[in-house]
């Protein structure tokens, strides 16, 4: 079948929103004869494949309402190259071909050669390609002449990118000529997330957003232009769309029974020491019973071999395989498939990063490391994992794992002692002549016929009171014995500390304070206070902590010993709430294992205090959910100017089911907390957004409330400030926080969820008597509600029989 490319310049419907400025595309595709595919070499003109797909050009120049044509015409010589493209799909792949006019090509810029880098100093061309089924998100890829790629993933609306994400199995390949260059790229629909949670693709065609965007630099200027007639560069909801005609999504839609785990397993001789032969890594994957699509099968591969291996069936069902790959030490990324058992044809395929850091065969991957002052502290527990793969050369039996306990420095003895143990949960009870005991050492040892193989320690302390505790019982905060519910804000200068309180503040988060001097630190401490007030901060006592580099690498000693220093100088402060170890992590590909080892230095050095951390996706939710104490994540609408907001109220319904939901999974004591939106984002650019009004301040903060958040910590007063109405509106919300805060502070208040179609609430039950009732609208619209008509996003709230306020 050849390819039918039809140019519609017309009224342009984009994830649900309407555009009808005239400029917006619709590019009809027709799928292409899978005989005569593109070569991807970087040629596009002379290929056959591309013989029946037309170009597409009329390129606007960025933030300007002008064309490159109409730019070149009265710009100086060189000026304003043209750019043009093709696009077209079959059956497994994307394809694009973009072609760059230049007449200074020997003047380009092209040093970038690490993927993932700031390709975007250098002359590049954009692509950007929409998620299936998931609006006001997109994959972004940026290719420099030398064949250098950048490629992450982008949520709200385009603001949000995680450079974490790559694309697996992309076929890409650059070519320059005299007067030209050109980018040709094939981009697997395996790659682009149709399985994934919450995708819902409807009908016989695919839409998805496109845009294709060029930098130049030969000319001695920056020039930027877009395929789209884009203010913003990154915005989706202005690009153009292709249409992917009769496609069959549902082909690659999978369903999976269970997350996706791999995990690092050595061989007995190898930590033997016996051989230098690589580790192996080690995962299930597990999909739903499909009787109606064909049978499927599991392949994988270390990224960079060539050479593919299958897996090997787990159980009867035919639907979970085991994967194995060896792999060096330090390698962290698996590529794995699911394809079609007749066909061979791609499915899904994904880069899976191997769990566990720095290579390590044997430690503890939870233990059961403070004890409260309510708490017997006669029983330890722990989860040991051993990674070490008894199945291979070496007689299992003679394998064991010992746990030694040694208490407040006393002298050691066996816990626990188990033959060819591998990932066990333990519980043990102590000694009864140990019960008064405040430390203890947990010694795990791996032994090989008697000899230690591998060891891993571990800190337990016991907290003899709740003075200067923060605890997290049942989810809810608990500070020196009582219940407290945070609410509060970012980045509140000093001088706005009074006015915060006044607004019902009891809760900072103050970004610069742990870089502060500690003179400086003390006395902001020390004023905190004297007014009632608490505080999160950093735990990184220099700013270069938080670089990007510093994200995607494991602690270092000098990290290590500044963290060390500043927590426990300051962890006794009684205004001190809790460590905010990361913001958005996802955002920078942030390593999880880095997270984990900040969290359990914290922990081991404070053990007072919670470790908090802020993710802005489902994705970064689920990633980093073992990271931290409490997981606070940060829905923002994103309110706009024409029109009420771009992702939906109830995007905080969204994320905070998945974070209760991934706190529900782990271990110990934990907690849920939000951060709410209280700024414009046209503050960072996107100049058809605006700030919250009153209404929607109103439900953000009851619907926070109604889905169980322990805790609001909005951002950010820095930027909210700036608009009178909105803090107007928040010292009204901050009065009725005053006046049921005895309700979310009440140990004896029950609370009971509310929730049904478009609308959340809750109920507060004391004593057998409601005290406090909310229903929240999540509609943009008028939505009854038991009864109640409620206008769009309205709240209704009754505290003891009074309604607090009608909107």
């Amino acid at each position: 079948m050849k390819l039918n490319c039809k140019m519609i310049v017309a009224l342009l419907m984009v994830c649900g929103v309407v555009y009808g400025d005239g400029d917006a595309r619709v590019i009809e595709l027709e799928m292409m004869d899978e005989m005569t595919m593109p070569r991807i070499d970087g040629v596009i003109e002379d290929d056959e494949g591309w013989k029946d797909c037309e170009w597409q050009d009329g390129f606007w120049v960025y933030q300007e309402n002008v064309t490159v044509d109409q730019k070149k015409k009265v710009g100086k010589e060189g000026m304003w190259e043209k750019t043009k493209y093709k696009v077209g799909f079959d059956e497994s792949y994307v394809f694009v071909g973009v072609k760059c006019d230049e007449a200074f090509v020997e003047k380009m810029k092209a040093a970038k050669t690490a993927r993932d880098g700031e390709i975007n100093v250098d002359d590049c061309v954009e692509v950007m390609l929409g998620k299936p089924g998931r609006a006001g998100e997109y994959y972004h890829f940026i290719v420099n002449s030398l064949g250098t790629v950048f490629d992450d993933y982008r949520v709200q609306g385009g603001h949000m990118g995680n450079k974490s994400w790559d694309c697996a199995g992309l076929k890409m390949a650059s070519r320059v000529g005299e007067d030209w260059w050109s980018v040709e790229m094939a981009i697997p629909f395996a790659s682009l997330g149709i399985s994934d949670a919450g995708v819902v693709i409807k009908g016989e065609d695919l839409d998805l957003v496109f845009n294709v965007g060029r930098e130049r630099y030969a000319s001695g200027q920056w020039e930027v232009s877009s395929s789209s007639k884009l203010d913003r560069f990154l915005d989706a909801s202005r690009y153009s769309t292709i249409r992917l005609k009769d496609f069959d999504a549902e082909r690659f839609n999978l369903k999976w029974a269970r997350d996706i785990e791999i995990s690092r397993r050595w061989s007995p001789s190898y930590v033997l020491g016996e051989s230098d032969e690589a580790c192996v890594w080690s995962g299930m994957i597990e999909l739903m019973r499909d009787y109606k699509k064909p049978q499927r099968e599991v392949w994988c591969r270390k990224v960079g071999d060539e050479e593919w291996q299958p897996g090997s069936h787990a159980d009867k069902s035919g639907n979970a395989w085991w994967v194995n790959a060896s792999a060096d030490k330090d390698d962290r990324l698996m590529e794995i498939e699911v394809r079609e058992y007749e066909t061979g044809f791609v499915l899904w395929r994904k880069l899976v990063e191997v769990e566990g850091g720095g290579g390590k065969p044997f430690e503890f991957v939870w233990v059961k490391d403070r004890f409260y002052a309510d708490e017997k502290g006669d029983t330890l527990s722990w989860v040991l994992k051993n990674q070490v793969d008894g199945k291979y050369d070496m007689d299992s039996e003679k394998w064991s794992v010992e746990v030694e306990v040694e208490v407040d420095g006393g002298e050691p003895w066996i816990l626990s002692k188990q033959k060819n143990a591998w990932k066990t949960y333990s519980q043990k009870k102590l000694r009864a002549e140990m019960m008064g005991w405040s430390k203890i050492l947990l010694h795990g040892k791996l032994l090989y016929d008697g000899k230690v193989i591998e060891t891993d320690e571990r800190v337990v302390q016991r907290l003899i009171s709740d003075d200067g505790v923060v605890r997290l019982k049942d989810g809810l905060v608990y500070v020196d014995g009582q219940r407290f519910y945070p609410f509060g804000w970012f980045s509140v200068e000093e001088k706005d500390w009074g006015k915060a309180k006044e607004m019902g503040c009891n809760t900072l988060m103050i970004y610069s304070l742990a870089m502060d001097e500690p003179e400086e630190q003390n006395r902001k401490l020390d004023k905190l206070a004297a007014m009632g007030m608490k505080v999160v901060i950093y735990p990184y006592p220099e700013r270069w902590m938080l670089s990007e580099a510093r994200h995607q690498a494991l602690l270092n000693e000098e990290e290590r010993a500044g963290i060390r220093e500043l927590v426990e100088r300051v962890k006794d402060h009684e205004a001190i709430l809790g460590w905010y170890i990361g913001d958005e992590p996802e955002l920078k590909a942030g390593l999880v294992e880095r997270f984990k080892q900040v969290n359990a230095l914290i922990r081991e050095v404070d053990p007072k205090h919670p470790t908090i951390l802020v993710n802005n996706s489902t994705a970064g939710i689920a990633d980093y959910a073992e990271c931290a104490d409490i997981l606070m994540p940060d829905p923002y609408p994103f309110f706009l100017k024409k029109g009420s907001n771009r992702f939906g109220i109830d995007v905080m319904k969204r994320l905070l089911e998945v974070a209760i939901l991934e706190q529900g999974k782990m271990l110990g004591e934990r907690s849920v907390w939000v951060t709410p939106q209280g700024f414009s984002m046209a503050d960072f650019g996107n100049s058809d957004n605006r700030e919250p009004n009153e209404v929607e301040l109103r439900n953000m903060f009851y619907q926070s409330i109604s889905l169980g958040a322990a805790g609001q910590i909005w951002w950010a007063w820095r930027y909210g400030k700036k608009y009178p109405e909105m803090m107007g509106a928040m010292a009204k919300i901050g009065e009725e926080y005053k006046q049921i805060k005895w309700v979310l502070e009440d140990e004896d208040v029950k609370f009971e969820k509310v929730y049904g179609e478009g609308y959340v609430g809750c109920r507060f039950m004391k004593r057998g008597r409601a005290v406090l009732d909310v229903l929240v609208n999540l509609k943009d619209e008028v939505n009854v509600v038991h009864g109640r008509q409620m206008r769009a996003m309205g709240v209704w709230a009754v505290l003891e029989g009074r309604q607090l306020k009608s909107n």
